[in-house]
């Protein structure tokens, strides 16, 4: 892509956390790892950002990154050479205790119980990408944030519900919808987020994501999602007094637990894009989740369209806007973890409103993506 185009302020803020959690891999102790494991996120109490100035798309930047002990702080500078772009400062008490079960505070629930949490998201639309509209990715990634946040607190208690099973649950596949009224809604406006448990079968169970606009009640994004219980490595059937449990909210409705290919073959016009795992790219669970993913589908088309690539016949501009997406279908095979280097194939389908990705390492498929576009809907970027 252009190297004029900004990255956006809150991407300092993704850099910053990303050479500390980079910090923390490495085993590098200058004090104030001491403190700092896998719930340090809960430890945070304040944190600072200064602007200096821009930081353009494909630049090679440095962030250096420093404890003071004595005051439980990181600090973090930003740099392109000897120029400083950002400063950045994270203080934290380390006596805070990290305790499934409770609510956090500023959360704004609406309602919940087992199987179902909606809470307010005001100001959730200030979340914007580098074309000052709804940053779609980050809103696909508000998905799985709520469904970790909700399982930590003891809302939807699937850990508990699986105690003793030796079991694991694995999203394997997802479709998520998009109001192309999404793309235009104001940066104040005021939204509900809804995470449900809508259906179960012998060895999955389906989830929906809502994001509700307050003021219309219109459903502006919508995530269906098929999770798999995992024994070994392999499906295996639900325990009974889990599936007990769950068939009194829901019902059971036969799934598909090995999605169908969304494609069998990619074809000799397709672009590739290389990419590496960032720290800022993990989620809960250290590794690469489906919301970032899309961001890798996303980037891969960008990068096709910007280079002219042939693996595009419409005419998007010199970049990708994703205002024209109407629809994201996910079949997930396997993960990405940090430092993974990998590949994204990218190709337009007949169908001419249908883009295919295939996420890869080697010849070992991660996970295959279709973005569904409104070709009337395309804007194109100069």
């Amino acid at each position: 892509m252009s190297n004029t185009k900004q990255v956006h302020i809150t991407q300092y803020l993704c850099f910053a956390m990303s050479a500390i959690k980079h910090a923390i891999a490495s085993k590098f102790n200058d004090g104030y790892i001491q403190f700092m494991d896998k719930t340090w996120y809960s430890k945070a109490i304040y944190f600072k950002l200064d602007y200096h100035s821009p930081a353009y798309v494909n630049e090679n930047l440095t962030v250096k990154s420093w404890s003071d002990a004595s005051n439980n702080r990181i600090n973090c500078q930003i740099m392109r050479d000897n120029d400083c772009l950002s400063t950045f400062s994270i203080s934290f008490n380390p006596d805070l205790k990290y305790i499934p079960g409770l609510l956090p505070l500023a959360l704004d629930v609406v309602n919940y119980d087992l199987f179902t949490i909606t809470y307010n998201l005001d100001n959730f639309f200030h979340y914007r990408d580098r074309f000052n509209q709804p940053d779609l990715c980050k809103f696909i990634f508000a998905y799985a944030e709520t469904l970790g946040t909700s399982v930590r607190y003891g809302i939807w208690d699937i850990p508990k519900l699986l105690s003793g099973t030796k079991g694991s649950m694995v999203l394997i596949a997802n479709q998520c919808t998009i109001d192309p009224v999404f793309y235009t809604m104001d940066p104040d406006a005021s939204s509900r987020l809804s995470l449900q448990l809508t259906s179960i079968s012998n060895r999955s169970f389906i989830s929906t994501y809502e994001i509700i606009d307050n003021q219309t009640e219109k459903v502006m994004h919508r995530t269906d999602s098929i999770t798999v219980f995992l024994k070994d490595g392999k499906p295996e059937v639900f325990p009974d007094s889990f599936k007990e449990t769950l068939l009194r909210k829901v019902p059971f409705k036969i799934s598909a637990e090995k999605p169908q290919p969304l494609f069998d073959s990619i074809p000799s016009s397709h672009y590739t894009y290389h990419r590496k795992v960032r720290f800022s790219d993990l989620d809960f669970n250290d590794h690469a989740g489906y919301a970032n993913l899309a961001t890798f589908c996303m980037d891969a088309a960008s990068n096709a369209i910007s280079s002219k690539s042939s693996a595009y016949k419409l005419d998007f501009g010199q970049d990708f806007n994703p205002s024209c997406v109407r629809q994201i279908n996910f079949v997930c095979r396997s993960q990405l973890f940090p430092d993974d280097e990998f590949a994204v194939d990218t190709w337009q389908g007949s169908e001419n409103n249908t883009l295919y990705f295939n996420v890869r390492q080697g010849n070992k498929m991660i996970c295959q993506s279709e973005i569904v576009i409104d070709p009337q809907s395309i804007c194109r970027s100069n």
